[in-house]
């Protein structure tokens, strides 16, 4: 899945060619590049990313992949350490999520925390609170009748 600003059909480019991007858009070329794990389009950062949801009668929280912008300063920390997976631990960024997720984001843009993990594992997205329900949601959890819901929405009935 793409982030939901994205205009072009779904179709990775390998995580590499992230530097090539960015060198064209240090020299103000408008660049349009999408991997499994970053994403440059009008000007936007954004990488992939895990929101994690508590669902009533599960012991885990449900992930859902979706994406988050960051600031250009903060998207190339995120670059300079993805392979190695060397991460400032305290580091948490802030930044919007990037896909409306059905019943639960509205046409307002949702502000996010955005939490690194070691390792190569995605961020961890926080919900910053608020009254929309998504953020009640994170922070309440889901009933299951609405999870299983938002799964058929999505294609896993």
């Amino acid at each position: 899945m793409a982030p939901d600003e994205w205009p072009h059909r779904d179709g990775y480019e390998d995580n590499c060619g992230i530097m090539l991007a960015l060198d064209a858009a240090d020299r103000g070329e408008a660049v349009d590049f999408l991997s499994e794990d970053f994403c440059l389009h009008g000007g936007h950062f954004l990488i992939r990313c895990v929101l994690l949801l508590p669902i009533a009668g599960l012991a885990l929280p449900f992930g859902f992949g979706c994406w988050a912008t960051l600031s250009e300063t903060n998207f190339r920390r995120y670059v300079d350490g993805f392979d190695s997976g060397q991460r400032d631990a305290s580091a948490t960024w802030t930044g919007w999520l990037g896909n409306a997720i059905q019943d639960l984001t509205s046409q307002n843009p949702i502000a996010v925390i955005v939490n690194p993990r070691p390792g190569r594992q995605r961020p961890v997205l926080e919900v910053i609170a608020g009254e929309e329900p998504l953020a009640l949601a994170q922070r309440g959890g889901l009933p299951i009748e609405r999870f299983v819901h938002l799964l058929d929405h999505y294609g896993h009935a």
